[in-house]
């Protein structure tokens, strides 16, 4: 990218900065090829964050924060054999659910 001296980032910035994300570099890695501050790339992604949905980790589509140690079925009330963390739908019906909100985002 070529150094410019603006105040704000450009949108082929900003598009990179996403894809850069997407594809687990840092803030300081992705300033470096853009010849900026590190503080700048996270001001940038404090102030224009948005939550997409669904919400998903690692391609799991259940949020719940106790999905790795739940050993409950059937909360749903559909009758399946399937232990509840591994569907969404427990995310809805479960009483224990609580939401697992990304340290990164917070």
């Amino acid at each position: 990218m070529e150094n410019t001296n603006q105040k704000h980032l450009t949108l082929e910035y900003r598009n990179y900065i996403e894809q850069a994300l997407n594809h687990g570099m840092t803030f300081k890695e992705i300033a470096k090829f853009l010849s900026k501050d590190p503080t700048t790339i996270s001001k940038e992604i404090k102030k224009h964050k948005i939550r997409k949905e669904p919400n998903t980790f690692n391609g799991c589509s259940n949020i719940c924060k106790h999905r790795f140690s739940c050993r409950r079925k059937n909360v749903c009330g559909r009758n399946c054999n399937f232990l509840c963390f591994k569907c969404k739908r427990c995310n809805t019906y479960c009483s224990d659910f609580q939401e697992d909100i990304c340290l990164i985002l917070k």
